[in-house]
């Protein structure tokens, strides 16, 4: 396991974890924390971890060694936010629910047998549900008390049903090779896609092919949050099919630790802003 990236705050304080809001990113290809001290509204941890894990129970056995060797994770805090990252989710009228989350995960997704659904709601008639491995699902719960699972990406959702535009936006969210889709109207969510990528001609090809179906005009704004880069081969292949393309912003409703600026804010955003779910 390679060493984390990590930032700290001079605030940060360990003796005061059960004041904090901890929020959990991980897949098999990485594990990430932050830590969010709501009393002054200001993110003061941020760690990454590397991982390569071919299982989720390979998974699992590095996330224990992570907690098991972290003197912040191995303290009390206030609130824990989770978040498993899969191309296992999706958006649904709650309407749809007649039965149970898991039906209808299970028929839009090859469903494994240890796999629990996570669930969201958001407006008054629509769910946010993906699925998480049950090894990666236990063991958090026995770790942490009683943590807020959430499904991956939903920060997307958030941020587009409070975008400052009146008109169309696109925000796209990349972890590895796990792709989000969000296109709003006029703050509407109309469409939420997960696909998994092998490189950025893929993902340039979900992007084109949802715009050609929605005829979506070339001055629609485009967002991107995660592992995109300002001079990366998607950034170049993007713009020019769309003029206004940018990348994801902290926002004024909160502030961050001044060590979080040594990577741009879009990469960590949809981490940190797990403690913002209620």
């Amino acid at each position: 396991m390679q060493p984390p990236l990590q930032f700290i705050d001079e605030t940060f304080d360990i003796n005061s974890c059960n004041n904090y809001i901890l929020s959990i990113q991980c897949s098999l290809d990485g594990f990430s924390f932050s830590v969010f001290d709501p009393r002054i509204e200001k993110f003061i941890l941020l760690s990454s971890y590397y991982l390569i894990c071919a299982t989720p129970f390979q998974l699992r056995n590095e996330i224990n060694s992570i907690v098991g060797n972290s003197p912040v994770l191995s303290q009390n805090f206030k609130k824990t936010n989770i978040s498993y990252i899969t191309p296992k989710t999706l958006v649904a009228p709650i309407s749809l629910l007649t039965k149970n989350e898991e039906e209808l995960l299970k028929s839009s997704f090859p469903k494994e047998r240890d796999e629990m659904a996570v669930k969201r709601s958001f407006q008054p008639d629509k769910v946010h549900l993906s699925l998480i491995p049950g090894i990666i699902y236990h063991f958090f719960s026995e770790k942490f008390n009683t943590p807020l699972f959430v499904p991956p990406a939903n920060n997307l959702i958030l941020h587009g049903e409070n975008a400052n535009t009146d008109t169309q936006l696109v925000s796209l969210f990349k972890h590895t090779h796990t792709l989000f889709i969000a296109i709003f109207n006029h703050h509407k969510l109309v469409v939420f896609n997960s696909y998994y990528t092998k490189d950025e001609n893929d993902e340039l090809f979900y992007l084109l092919n949802i715009a050609k179906e929605l005829n979506l005009p070339n001055h629609t704004s485009i967002l991107l949050y995660g592992d995109f880069y300002e001079n990366g081969a998607f950034s170049q292949l993007v713009k020019p099919y769309f003029k206004k393309v940018a990348f994801a912003h902290y926002s004024h409703n909160y502030s961050v630790s001044y060590t979080f600026y040594k990577k741009p804010a879009h990469i960590y955003l949809p981490l940190l802003e797990l403690a913002l779910c209620e």
